[in-house]
């Protein structure tokens, strides 16, 4: 019993914080996508937004080497981050306007693939 145990907390040790992970990717010619999930994100009904992430939960999204980060603290209050930029609680210009981009993308792929 306790090397199962010690198999299973091992296991989650591997696979971080056991959130639910998923990855998923597209290409064609001219388009490299790449959406990772860890945990649960839930987009509001306009599909514009991020309604709201598990604590510690997170999306990372790559477009052709352009990247969009959300990422969920403690208390599930969300910060994002484009191209490496310092994570901020609101974002402006150029970078709200592939925040919602990537969101669309993410809303887009979702249904097929099971993620809230």
């Amino acid at each position: 019993m306790k090397k199962f145990l010690a198999g299973i907390a091992l296991l989650l040790a591997a696979c971080g914080s056991g959130h639910k992970h998923m990855v998923i990717r597209e290409e064609f010619p001219g388009k490299k996508l790449r959406i990772e999930y860890r945990g649960d994100v839930v987009f509001n009904a306009a599909g514009s937004a991020i309604r709201s992430m598990q604590p510690g939960a997170s999306v990372h999204y790559e477009l052709n080497g352009a990247s969009f980060l959300a990422k969920a603290d403690r208390e599930g209050h969300i910060l994002y981050a484009c191209n490496g930029k310092q994570p901020a609680a609101v974002l402006r210009g150029r970078e709200k306007l592939f925040m919602q981009r990537a969101i669309a993308d993410m809303v887009r792929l979702r249904g097929s693939k099971g993620v809230k």
